[in-house]
């Protein structure tokens, strides 16, 4: 079985479907949420095919990469 350190999110169906909710990735992204009995960090982005249509918010969408990169850190 997989022990994830910490998960990635990527568009509204896997964000929602995880986490129990029908919240807009908008709301749900910049934040860490925590996932499963386990309390598995859960950094949710957009999807890259919205990123595509709505180059404007790639800037938030780097963000929630670094905020990944950053929580993973902090874990070792």
């Amino acid at each position: 079985m997989l022990q994830p350190k910490i998960m990635l999110s990527v568009g509204r169906i896997s964000a929602q479907s995880l986490l129990q909710t029908d919240t807009p990735v908008g709301r749900l992204r910049g934040r860490v949420h925590r996932f499963g009995e386990g309390q598995i960090p859960l950094v949710v982005t957009y999807h890259p095919a919205y990123l595509l249509r709505s180059p404007d918010q790639k800037a938030k969408a780097w963000d929630d990469l670094q905020l990944a990169v950053k929580t993973f850190s902090n874990l070792t």
